[in-house]
């Protein structure tokens, strides 16, 4: 063989692939070029759903980093006239008051005193009691309450 067939031979391999094996070969390329846009496509799409949740966690620990105005002002506390009730529950005589909270007023002040002495005794400041419930309801809880 002389240098003049081998490159016949050549010639002639690329020159025989029929029709049909080009147009798989084709399909191939294009099929292959495919999946290459659909996965960068799918990867774009979780990389943006990603970045979308993170800035979306941003923006609510943003919100709740930032101190609220209230919509409403506070509504002051409701006032009872409780001395009323206290000089009503002291007009009892002894039967009406046994009946109501089942002792004697001998008894009841006797507790209370007690109740008194052992608040005092850890730490019960019972003026300064009076000033806050006074200034929060109008008046101070008393145990007749």
């Amino acid at each position: 063989m002389d240098a003049t067939d081998d490159s016949i031979s050549f010639g002639s391999s690329i020159h025989n692939v029929n029709s049909h094996e080009l147009l798989d070969t084709k399909e191939h390329d294009k099929r292959k070029r495919f999946r290459q846009l659909s996965h960068a496509v799918a990867v774009a799409s979780l990389h943006t759903s990603c970045y979308m949740q993170i800035l979306l966690y941003l923006m609510s620990a943003l919100q709740l980093m930032q101190k609220r105005k209230p919509n409403h002002k506070r509504k002051a506390n409701v006032h009872h006239d409780h001395s009323s009730v206290i000089n009503f529950i002291r007009s009892w005589d002894d039967d009406m008051f046994k009946g109501q909270f089942w002792l004697s007023w001998e008894f009841y002040y006797l507790l209370e005193s007690l109740i008194l002495y052992h608040k005092c005794q850890n730490g019960y400041n019972y003026e300064q009691h009076m000033k806050y419930a006074t200034k929060s309801s109008g008046s101070p809880i008393t145990l007749e309450l």
